[in-house]
């Protein structure tokens, strides 16, 4: 028993910033050695950072669409939708 696709909120600004966090960390991979060797090579670097590129530039528009398929949000101070509304 769950919620119905598309029922849930939305996360904020198309959640961006989780690509920010892998550069971060694909860097301090970089930097890292492991008994003399380096944890990521350059070739593995790529990979993560073109991915990462890839997926802050896909995500915004396909937010959007999705958004849009959905339909018209109802507005969340609507009676009847849950929401505790402030006695008067």
């Amino acid at each position: 028993m769950g919620l119905a696709p598309g029922a849930g909120p939305e996360p904020p600004g198309g959640r961006a910033r989780p690509g920010e966090v892998g550069l971060i960390f694909a860097n301090l991979g970089l930097g890292l050695t492991l008994h003399g060797s380096p944890i990521l090579d350059a070739t593995l670097y790529s990979t993560i950072v073109v991915m990462v590129m890839a997926t802050t530039l896909v995500t915004p528009p396909l937010l959007k669409w999705s958004l849009r398929r959905r339909g018209p949000l109802l507005d969340a101070a609507e009676p009847g939708l849950g929401m505790a509304t402030p006695p008067a």
